[in-house]
């Protein structure tokens, strides 16, 4: 697959009202996940479709992405602070995967792991916070508030993340 087709692919799957066209660009992106980064924003909102074979082919895909574009950063801050626990929580994963390079999102990330209503959006911000390693230093009174968290999960997650970012 080349970059055009994989971009064309992606506008596909953002913009289209045909339902089968939708599901061909996730399937057609699922099978070149190296060239799927285009779709990455995408892909994060169609993982809540509510056609479940979209959502397959959407999930199916991000979870063999790599890190997104840095040039995705701002629209992805967006998506994690969606609503939606699905869109929040692929989104929060590729800010994760940007590393250092989403150091933007700490704020966010440390809020939604905080307070968010669903463990596992929760959970993959707290990952996150890690991920950004150094980016995240300025969280680290928050990681070490969930690291005494009574959720064994959660607790662990803050551990493992204070271990990445330094004092």
């Amino acid at each position: 697959m080349t970059a055009d087709t994989a971009s064309n692919w992606a506008r596909t799957l953002a913009v289209s009202d045909d339902l089968a066209a939708r599901r061909e660009a996730a399937r057609q992106l699922s099978l070149h996940p190296e060239e799927a980064q285009v779709a990455a924003i995408a892909l994060v909102t169609a993982a809540s479709d509510v056609d479940e074979s979209l959502r397959e082919w959407a999930v199916s895909t991000l979870e063999d992405l790599g890190p997104p574009s840095a040039a995705d950063l701002s629209e992805l801050l967006r998506l994690a602070d969606n609503s939606s626990s699905d869109i929040a929580w692929w989104a929060i994963t590729l800010l994760g995967r940007l590393g250092p390079e989403a150091s933007d999102a700490a704020d966010l990330l440390a809020r939604r792991s905080l307070d968010e209503t669903s463990p596992a959006v929760r959970q993959r911000a707290i990952w996150a916070l890690g991920q950004l390693g150094p980016a995240a230093t300025g969280q680290r009174d928050t990681l070490i508030t969930l690291a005494d968290s009574e959720d064994a999960q959660v607790a662990r997650l803050a551990r493992q993340a204070l271990e990445r970012v330094p004092a």
